[in-house]
């Protein structure tokens, strides 16, 4: 008896000196307990184990930030604490996180508002008078937003004092193009570092939607140019006629991703801000990556990087590949998903069956996101995904066989996440921290960007 509980002392005390240590078997020929440390586990077993936890449930301190919640009773949106109480009440069609202590929102009557976090409404009478279409987030206190024109959808730039704007009307006519729009952009990029990068709707750009050939296009020589704006709406730069951007073209760091239309292939190339071209349109698609490398893929189907010369950084051997954050980017070769580091080493071994993004599209320096966020990442391993650290530490795990990532986007340490019960999506959501740990039960629809 005293040797029995001499063991399970012993065990116990091993269990809560390390984490490590996650399972106990017992010998087949003694029955004697045997301890399996985590890590002697296969992948598949860690997983499972993992899956099987329950998320241990930790308070937070209020920390002032909200997030878009969709209400299961009324089907609206209102926004949440790190509680889950109603801050702003639901009320919305829908509702976006906040950035810059704005946020967009669709309203009742379907169209899109700005609101301030007390839940007042910004600009609301210019608004309604011309009608948006498509919204974007505060950046230097400035957003591009389209709105119905009459004719088709344009952008113009409006600040956060829901007055002062910035329209086209200082851009420089194109010399011989007719039907040029004096007041709105056909691109317009967020304001980063005090610029922005915006381009004139005219003609050339009707004629293209209405299924003119490029030859006809070019004969009329109606390339246009992109302007550099600062924020009272000045020209203090111009990219070379014919290349052209899109709206999340500016880079942190003053470079502009530009497409080539004076070429058939149409591809990808890096200006900076005075249109010195930096990197040449060689590429089907660059992106650009926070510690100032650029994915890119090159005319083999390939994706690999390049440094801001255009040099080839890690060679183009990656079948699928993301930008690199927090020193990380997830690359696909063959059939598995690993992680490197800027000299092409693996530091996360190349074994994920699928590697998610956790950041939205829309609030991120990239176009489509990252795969790390605040040092985790979300990877799949055959019907399990699973929440993983920069060291490839397993921090949480759900069986979801043929389920969507459970992991679905977060900021600031906080991670949104769908439930699953028995491999199964109940439809909601809840919140929890980059530990793993539980902060608010999945008792909602939808939860956004907690901002």
């Amino acid at each position: 008896m005293k040797k029995t509980l001499a063991i399970l002392l012993a065990v116990v005390m091993i269990f809560s000196l390390s984490s490590c240590i996650r399972r106990i078997d017992r010998d087949e020929d003694t029955g004697e307990p045997i301890v399996v440390r985590f890590e002697d586990l296969s992948l598949e077993e860690q997983l499972q184990m993992k899956a099987g936890e329950s998320r241990e449930y930790v308070s937070s301190t209020d920390n002032g930030k909200i997030a878009p919640a969709k209400d299961p009773q009324t089907g609206l949106y209102g926004y949440i604490n790190i509680y889950g109480d109603w801050v702003i009440n639901p009320q919305y069609e829908y509702a976006y996180c906040f950035n810059e202590d704005n946020a967009p929102i669709i309203d009742g009557y379907h169209e899109y508002e700005y609101i301030n976090r007390d839940g007042s409404v910004l600009m609301s009478e210019y608004t309604r008078k011309v009608g948006f279409k498509a919204s974007k987030h505060f950046y230097n206190f400035f957003t591009a937003f389209t709105i119905d024109s009459g004719y088709e959808q344009t952008k113009i730039y409006i600040a956060s004092d829901g007055i002062s704007q910035i329209t086209a009307a200082k851009l420089p006519q194109t010399s011989g193009v007719k039907y040029q729009n004096k007041n709105f952009f056909m691109a317009a990029t967020p304001f980063k570092n005090g610029n922005a990068v915006a381009m004139r709707k005219t003609n050339a750009a009707l004629l293209e939607e209405k299924g003119n050939t490029r030859a006809k296009l070019e004969s009329k020589e109606l390339y246009q140019s992109a302007y550099v704006l600062d924020q009272i709406g000045e020209v203090v730069g111009m990219l070379p006629a014919g290349l052209d951007i899109f709206d999340y073209s500016l880079n942190n760091n003053g470079t502009v991703i530009v497409r080539d239309m004076t070429n058939e292939d149409m591809l990808y190339g890096v200006c900076d801000l005075d249109g010195n071209i930096i990197i040449p349109c060689y590429y089907n698609l660059i992106e650009y990556c926070d510690n100032g490398l650029y994915l890119a893929s090159d005319s083999t189907g390939f994706f690999g990087y390049l440094d801001r010369q255009g040099n080839i950084a890690i060679e183009f051997k990656y079948v699928a590949a993301y930008p690199f954050s927090c020193g990380l980017a997830a690359v696909k070769e063959g059939d598995s998903w690993g992680f490197i580091d800027t000299r092409g080493t693996y530091l996360i071994e190349s074994k994920w069956d699928e590697v998610a993004k956790l950041y939205y599209p829309d609030f991120d320096v990239n176009m489509g996101g990252s795969a790390f966020l605040d040092n985790v990442a979300a990877v799949r391993y055959g019907d399990f995904w699973a929440l993983i650290d920069d060291k490839a530490n397993i921090i949480d795990a759900v069986y979801a066989p043929a389920g969507s990532c459970p992991y679905v986007c977060g900021l600031n340490g906080i991670i949104s996440f769908a439930e699953y019960k028995d491999g199964t999506t109940t439809g909601k959501y809840g919140l929890m921290n980059t530990k793993g740990e539980l902060l608010l039960e999945a008792n909602f629809d939808a939860i956004g960007i907690m901002n």
